[in-house]
């Protein structure tokens, strides 16, 4: 690769890690029932709720929250096995 394609690698490459970045800020990773009952309380559209690895043992999640179209709520785990 010349200098020259490298130089506009790099802003290619900044730009998609600054994106990446962005879209991870919308999530709030919750380790307990109370992270996960405040979480759902202030959550907005577009936002999600992930929770944490562990097991989590007598709990009921209670999720009611309004998204929209295309800015929905999203409740997925930590780690997908």
């Amino acid at each position: 690769m010349s200098k020259d394609t490298k130089l506009h690698f790099y802003p290619l490459v900044l730009f998609f890690a600054l994106f990446s970045f962005s879209q991870v800020s919308n999530a709030k990773l919750v380790r307990t029932i109370e992270q996960f009952d405040n979480a759902i309380a202030s959550i907005k559209p577009g936002e999600e709720v992930v929770l944490a690895n562990g097991t989590w043992n007598d709990v009921e999640l209670v999720f009611k929250a309004k998204g929209l179209l295309k800015k929905p709520i999203t409740l997925k785990a930590e780690t997908l096995w």
